[in-house]
């Protein structure tokens, strides 16, 4: 039985990834370089450190990741604050129905506690959660479990007794690796045959996994 769930936030809860795609590549251009889509979509879910890595490894070693860092908060909540947090589907029927059947909910993601914290409160959803897990909490980012580990910690559920949702391929393997039931809503990217061995089941919407919960 599922007593506990534990979400994704970027791509998972709100619709943000796209946001940050093209925020991405706006902060590349004003340093003179370019990002190509497949780029920044493999950041997803992964913690800053390693993102980092990659743009100094594969865009330039002089490009200013610090100042990149900033922009990409600064970028995406000014667009929220002019726009409004974007909900994905099904998001607020899922947290009724989580809520109203005692199950508690947690959240594991890779971007910064109080930034998490921030869009809850916008969103007004935040008296939903029991607890935040950030990537900035834990020694190693998805894949790694130690994220959701955590999470299910906050909210006093035992792993194997959470529902991990995710849309990212790493954070799937995460939420895997924590051993929980994994189900991935996908956002901007599709499931491989490989990330299907990672998880139970694939939903179109949020909406979609009260079924599984009542099924479970």
């Amino acid at each position: 039985m599922i007593e506990g769930i534990i979400f994704d936030m970027d791509g998972l809860m709100f619709d943000t990834e796209k946001v940050a795609l093209k925020v991405w590549q706006r902060i590349a251009r004003e340093q003179g370089y370019e990002m190509s889509d497949a780029f920044v979509i493999g950041m997803l879910g992964r913690k800053h450190e390693e993102i980092t890595e990659d743009i100094k490894r594969e865009i330039s070693p002089d490009f200013d990741t610090d100042l990149g860092w900033k922009l990409r908060t600064d970028y995406v909540t000014e667009w929220i604050d002019e726009e409004g947090v974007p909900l994905k589907e099904g998001l607020l029927e899922l947290l009724a129905y989580a809520k109203a059947n005692g199950i508690k909910m947690g959240i594991a993601s890779s971007t910064h506690d109080k930034v998490v914290a921030e869009y809850l409160i916008k969103a007004g959803i935040d008296e939903y959660f029991d607890g935040i897990a950030s990537g900035y909490m834990v020694e190693n980012g998805k894949p790694a479990p130690d994220i959701f580990l955590l999470a299910a910690k906050q909210i006093g559920v035992a792993p194997e007794r959470c529902l991990g949702l995710e849309d990212a391929p790493s954070g799937i393997r995460a939420a895997s690796g924590a051993g929980m039931k994994v189900i991935m809503v996908p956002d901007l990217l599709k499931p491989t045959k490989e990330d299907l061995n990672f998880v139970d089941q694939v939903a179109t919407t949020l909406a979609d996994v009260i079924v599984c919960l009542q099924d479970c």
